[in-house]
């Protein structure tokens, strides 16, 4: 498994910089929440990946995919602080801007996520790593929400990709699949089974 600490570059919510930004022989795709189960791309390579100084949060209220303006569901954002494992996707070159042209439409629906680049290492080869990190400045940022009430929301919650259950629980098993230990996860999906 490859592991980095990486503060990264945040690209700003402009899509044009966005995709200036890409090197298409050379981009990798984050994947530590959906885009491991949904990534709506075939990947050249998946390696199991580190990323060090940030972590995985139900910290976003979602009024589109897993809720709705009146009842919100929550999403996984990439947070500050501790680490989080999930995947490096490499994004093919032939493909790259369509590709990422479609993931920036599905990531930035609603502003919450800054793009960013973490400059990274694979197999000892410097990497363009992009992700999605959460927007601790937006309206939709949940923030650090008690258990109890994170799993009231994804009980509950629907929006138009299906349930906030559906999801979490699709998470939970596309990281399991790949030998990925989330205790936070974890915890949330057995008393979500309950």
């Amino acid at each position: 498994m490859h592991t980095n600490s990486s503060i990264p570059n945040e690209l700003g919510q402009n899509q044009e910089k966005f995709l200036a930004s890409l090197d298409p022989e050379n981009c990798w795709v984050f994947a530590y929440g959906s885009l491991l189960w949904r990534p709506e791309f075939d990947a050249e390579k998946s390696i199991p990946f580190t990323l060090m100084g940030w972590h995985r949060h139900f910290c976003v209220y979602s009024i589109h995919y897993r809720g709705t303006k009146d009842k919100p569901g929550l999403v996984l954002g990439l947070d500050q602080s501790g680490k989080c494992h999930g995947l490096a996707l490499k994004v093919p070159a032939v493909s790259c801007h369509q590709i990422m042209t479609k993931l920036w439409a599905r990531e930035m629906r609603t502003g919450i996520y800054i793009p960013a680049v973490f400059a990274i290492h694979i197999k000892g080869k410097p990497c363009n790593l992009y992700s999605f990190i959460a927007n601790r400045d937006h309206a939709l940022y949940a923030g650090d929400l008690s258990q109890e009430k994170v799993i009231a929301i994804l009980k509950h919650a629907e929006g138009d990709k299906g349930s906030n259950r559906d999801y979490a629980l699709n998470t939970y098993h596309a990281l399991h699949q790949h030998g990925f230990d989330d205790a936070m996860l974890a915890a949330i999906i057995k008393n979500l089974m309950d």
